[in-house]
């Protein structure tokens, strides 16, 4: 997939989990995963909390695409994987934000 393809997928993809959010009554949406049949997509924002599905300025995420064998991928628990990224997510946002 060729990047400004993947980019405005990501986009959507980002897009689209916002407004479902907001149609049941959440505001923030602070991370995406869609799952494959092999792949996972993890997108965790790391800026400034966003209220709005109208990006600008644009967000700031931290993204991951990981290959896993099937079988381990129909298990993988994605939250207790985005347990173990808060703490990484938090400084992140701390350190692109002025908080260190």
């Amino acid at each position: 997939m060729k990047r400004a393809a993947l980019q405005f997928s990501i986009e959507i993809a980002i897009a689209l989990s916002y407004s479902v959010g907001e149609t049941m009554g959440e505001t923030e949406c602070g991370v995406v995963h869609i799952r494959g049949t092999k792949t996972i997509f993890s997108c965790y924002d790391v800026g400034e909390n966003v209220t709005t599905i109208v990006f600008y300025p644009p967000l700031q995420l931290l993204a991951f695409f990981t290959d896993m064998h099937p079988t381990a991928l129909e298990v993988f628990d994605t939250a207790s994987a985005d347990d173990s990224m808060r703490p990484i997510t938090e400084s992140l946002r701390l350190l692109l934000h002025g908080g260190f």
